[in-house]
């Protein structure tokens, strides 16, 4: 198995990630069990990654975590590989790998995932608190904001929606991609209590940034109707 493994290392350095996984199958198939069994699925996760297989990929990190349970870089591949599976039912078990990481170490994007997944579990609460704890000068505020905002409307609150959105520098003469979808979110808010002049202003900020930017471009016609 050994053999095995070190052709497969020799593959990946090479770009043959599908000549290494295939050697990978081989030592697994003629001996599942091995002192090198957590090292071969672990880099047959890794080649599987490069080939776009997240699912697959996902497996084999699970896998390579159950042998070895204490390895906080296998915990790190196998959430950011169920991430890219991008399954909705995965979210409880990336909950609970981010918030064993994060108990350890804040992380600012691992809070803001973590917060993600709570939002599409549909415990808004729970993303909310997690979204606050991204403080102001970080470059995910926006993006933190962005989630509050979402799990207000989760939960059919529009005023408390629109509250942390007008923290965002909505005065600046030049917005990011972020500053643009906090722009038309508060346009889609004010337009839904008729507040129609605000859902206007913002609508034409966005329009100017980016006149292909969503419906944008419809809304405004509608409202000069």
């Amino acid at each position: 198995m050994k053999a095995h493994l070190e052709t497969a290392i020799s593959n990946f350095y090479k770009g043959d990630f599908e000549g290494a996984v295939a050697t990978l199958d081989t030592a697994l198939y003629k001996v599942p069990l091995s002192p090198y069994e957590s090292d071969i699925v672990d880099l047959k996760g890794v080649c599987l990654y490069y080939l776009g297989r997240y699912a697959e990929s996902s497996d084999c990190f699970g896998k390579a975590l159950r042998l070895n349970p204490s390895s906080e870089r296998l915990k790190l591949l196998y959430v950011e590989t169920l991430i890219l599976k991008d399954d909705k039912t995965d979210c409880p078990k990336i909950i609970e790998l981010y918030e064993d990481l994060l108990s350890r170490k804040y992380d600012e994007r691992q809070v803001l995932l973590t917060g993600n997944c709570y939002y599409l579990c549909e415990n808004y609460d729970k993303a909310i608190s997690y979204f606050q704890k991204i403080p102001k000068n970080s470059d995910l505020f926006l993006k933190a904001l962005q989630g509050i905002a979402n799990s207000f409307i989760g939960k059919n609150q529009i005023d408390l929606a629109i509250e942390p959105l007008k923290k965002a520098p909505l005065r600046t003469s030049n917005p990011d991609d972020d500053l643009i979808d906090i722009m038309f979110l508060l346009g889609n808010l004010y337009e839904e209590k008729g507040e129609k002049e605000q859902a206007k202003q913002l609508y034409q900020k966005v329009y100017t940034h980016s006149i292909e930017y969503k419906d944008v471009a419809q809304r405004l016609q509608e409202l000069d109707t």
